[in-house]
């Protein structure tokens, strides 16, 4: 605001330089005088300041024989844990080593202070565990002090102590200058050195950066080798880039003195690609934030290299972990591009409103932006100047170079440890993150009301009275299996899991780790079942870090978990969930060989036995021969695994229908799904249960009109008045789920009274023939599933219409439409397994 003031006042082109370097108001005076005068005011840092910085302490040098790590590593020198990198390296350090102490260097005025720092860190990114309390020793010190700011005697005490040091603090701004990072970046990595050679050997891992080759010499290489010693400093654009490459070289001198280091390059990094986890000052936040406050998004053609953060902890706490590579340079880049018109698009299909301008619009309104919008900061990386033709922000590393990572994947290969693409389902992670962390607000189609637009209603106390109903058909000693994946098919998979967990579920089955995570974050503590197939070790750690129980399907599958939790320092056993193919077809281990999948598990460390179950696939059939033939199969495979001595968990076997065909088919639990949402599965199950619908879906007439005869309406106009009609327009369409295919075919419920849809469904609209009544007036309600009067429109009426099943009109409706549920009491919710 200042540097914007005295530009506006002194028409001066001020920099942050200026500020560090003449921090006075008379020297501040002074340089605008200078400025005025078209001189230089010698501020900027020159090279050969950068390379009398790089030059390292003659005594920091290693004072005994480089010996071997100790095999088990017992305590830990960590820097910049309450910052992003820092924290998520200190969980996944903290997870993969069960024996492990971690020493964090932390400023704060006294270790309680210091002790909430640290825990708050890791809450904030949903990583905090209450075991860690007693790993975690808070050391009071500052990165930019000599010593850290400890006596001698402290900092001899903790060389002793430690067995590893690992340097991630530093102090990360794009726009600061040079000699506003210069303290924390460079001195305290030279402290740092001097750490791990004051008493004896220690390695060092360093977390640097691949901004160090910002300066323009890298510019035009088509591959940047891990080998690359850093030879040129001029040239570059910002003062972090400047800092980390002091750093790096102070680093490398010490490697050439004999101490053993390894350093990590890292490019952009984003958040946890299964939980969000973001570091909300970060530049891809801010510009994701900025383009939603501004409205727009420039038509840049840029491609960015984003690596999410748990890819790059997973790889350093693997990578540190091998004593051969010590010495390596590793790049930790992400091999996949994201186009800046992707990202923008994605956040527009999130439901953000975003309009593409040419750039140099987009620059011209950046200049003209209020001043609360997240990128005024940073506007300098976006716009040009007369001087360069280019923004920073196009020739940054991350979004415009190659960068060689063969020691990385060599030191990765068959750990299954690999970097994710920043795919649309893992931007809705984030901005989920966003909303969640107050970042972002809600985007309009969530924060709609049923007055605007509209909207579906969720009848909770319908909903608990069909667990109740449900209930009476089960044994006091059988389980209920709440089924609430797909967003507990339409009906908001928070809300709904509350409910039904109050009134007598137990457990909970999702299809997607994300959808597990949703509920864990909600503070929902009961089990939840992963009824879906996860195939990589990074879906392993995240589903045990969130308590998420999987199933496994193979052998194979089997091995993977038990190998990656064991590998990744997860000392509890993880509860499975095995599944048995009978004639499904799908997920599952044959039923003939499902025996050797439960003594395989039953020997496997890590994991433990939570149930065993099948899938039926023609429950809902009247003809059951096939389930029955299922059945058989189930018991005889459970009676083989009896036979070879293993001890039978809980069993589970039938869906909604099994449950109202037969009580021999409840076992110890059901799963239960469409019954929990008032609908049965068949026509020939109808009746058995009282049931009430859940879910009603509502829209507001927006338009009324009068249309002559012969008048078409809508797209091709498929309906053409026969006579004077009078027309009301409902805002609802196909992108809210209401079918095309129901074109003239559906009615809506108004004032009780039926009343034919005509005309082609449009994505937002559709037309209705309310010639019947001619006094209704715009913002009426109109009911396209639901109760009007002794009126009632269905799901199975609609399914009908169009030949699909009541599960996919449920699952159809979209996320602009906002649900509408009524208050229920607070509820208990307890661990069961």
């Amino acid at each position: 605001m200042l540097l914007s003031r005295a530009k506006e006042l002194f028409q001066v082109e001020l920099t942050l330089e200026c500020l560090f370097k003449a921090p006075t108001i008379a020297g501040f005076a002074e340089t605008i005088e200078v400025l005025q005068a078209g001189l230089d005011t010698g501020f900027k840092t020159t090279p050969t300041e950068l390379m009398a910085d790089a030059i390292l302490d003659p005594s920091i040098c290693p004072i005994s024989p480089i010996v071997s790590p100790k095999p088990e590593v017992q305590y830990i020198f960590l820097t910049g844990a309450t910052g992003f990198i820092g924290a998520f390296l200190l969980h996944q350090l903290l997870l993969k080593h069960p024996q492990l102490t971690v020493y964090c260097l932390v400023r704060a005025s006294d270790l309680e202070t210091a002790s909430s720092r640290l825990r708050k860190a890791l809450e904030n990114y949903d990583i905090w565990q209450p075991s860690f309390g007693s790993r975690i020793i808070p050391i009071l010190g500052d990165l930019s002090r000599p010593l850290f700011g400890l006596s001698e005697q402290q900092f001899r005490e903790l060389a002793d102590r430690i067995d590893v040091i690992y340097h991630s603090g530093a102090y990360v701004n794009l726009l600061y200058p040079y000699t506003a990072l210069r303290n924390a970046n460079v001195i305290g990595t030279q402290e740092v050195l001097r750490l791990a050679t004051q008493t004896r050997t220690l390695p060092v891992h360093y977390i640097s950066t691949i901004d160090v080759f910002h300066a323009p010499e890298y510019h035009d290489m088509e591959l940047i080798l891990e080998s690359n010693e850093l030879e040129h400093c001029d040239g570059y654009s910002e003062g972090y880039a400047q800092s980390k490459w002091v750093a790096e070289k102070l680093v490398m001198a010490a490697r050439d003195r004999g101490l053993p280091v390894c350093i990590y390059r890292l490019g952009m990094i984003t958040g946890h690609s299964q939980t969000g986890g973001f570091q909300l000052d970060n530049l891809i936040c801010r510009m994701i934030k900025g383009f939603i406050q501004l409205g727009y998004a420039s038509d840049l053609d840029l491609n960015m290299s984003l690596a999410p953060v748990d890819y790059i902890v997973q790889a350093i706490a693997h990578l540190s972990d091998q004593s051969d590579l010590l010495g390596q340079t590793f790049h930790l880049v992400s091999p996949h591009s994201l186009p800046l018109k992707q990202l923008v698009r994605a956040i527009a299909l999130l439901g953000y409103p975003m309009n593409v301008i040419p750039h140099l619009d987009w620059q011209a309104k950046l200049l003209t932006m209020p001043s609360d919008n997240a990128l005024v900061p940073a506007v300098s990386m976006f716009t040009q100047s007369l001087i360069h033709p280019k923004a920073p922000i196009e020739t940054a590393t991350f979004v415009s170079q190659a960068f060689d990572t063969q020691n990385t994947q060599a030191g990765l290969a068959g750990t299954g440890i690999t970097c994710p693409a920043i795919s649309s389902e893992v931007l809705q992670v984030y901005l989920s993150y966003f909303v969640r962390h107050k970042f972002l607000p809600r985007p309009p189609r969530s924060a709609l009301q049923p007055t605007e637009r509209a909207w579906i209603e969720i009848d909770l106390k319908a909903l608990s009275h069909n667990v109740q109903q449900i209930k009476k058909l089960l044994s006091p000693t059988t389980e209920l299996m709440a089924i609430v994946k797909a967003d507990a098919y339409g009906h908001g998979a928070v809300t709904v899991a509350q409910t039904v967990l109050e009134h007598g579920a137990t457990c909970l089955g999702v299809a997607t780790i994300p959808e597990g995570i949703e509920l864990r974050r909600a503070e929902i503590k009961a089990p939840i079942i992963l009824l879906g197939s996860a195939n990589t070790p990074s879906q392993v750690r995240t589903i045990a870090d969130w308590r998420l129980q999987p199933t496994i399907c193979s052998l194979k599958q089997a091995l993977m978990f038990s190998t990656t939790l064991a590998t990744s320092g997860y000392a509890d056993s993880l509860p499975v969930h095995l599944c048995i193919d009978t004639g499904m077809s799908r997920l599952g281990i044959s039923w003939q060989n499902s025996h050797q999948l439960v003594q395989l598990v039953e020997h496997l460390p890590n994991l433990q036995i939570a149930s065993i179950y099948s899938h039926l696939a023609t429950a809902d059939d009247p003809d059951t021969r096939t389930m029955y033939l299922q059945h058989s199969r189930f018991q005889e495979a459970i009676d083989r695994i009896t036979v070879k001595g293993a001890t039978l968990p809980r069993l589970h076997l039938a869906n909604s229908a099994a449950t109202l065909q037969d009580s021999t088919l409840h076992y110890d639990m059901v799963r239960v799904g469409l019954l929990l949402y008032g609908l049965e599965p068949a026509p020939h199950l109808q009746g058995i249960i009282d049931l009430k619908p859940v879910l009603q879906v509502k829209a507001k007439v927006t338009q009324v009109k009068t249309i002559p005869a012969g008048t078409g309406v809508s797209y091709g106009h498929q309906f053409i008045s026969t006579q004077e009609t009078r027309l009301a327009v409902v805002g609802i369409g196909y992108a809210d789920g209401v079918s095309r295919r129901l074109s003239n075919q559906m009615t809506v419920l108004i004032r009780g009274q039926r009343i034919a849809q005509v005309g082609m469904i449009t994505m937002d609209q559709l037309m209705v023939d309310v010639t019947s009544i001619p006094d209704l007036q715009e913002g009426e309600i109109v009911t396209l599933i639901g109760q009007g009067g002794t009126e009632q429109l269905s799901i199975d009426e609609w399914s009908s219409l169009f030949g699909t099943i009541s599960w996919e009109i449920l699952c159809g409706f979209k996320q602009r439409l906002p649900l509408q549920p009524e208050a229920m009491s607070p509820l208990n919710r307890t661990c069961l397994w």
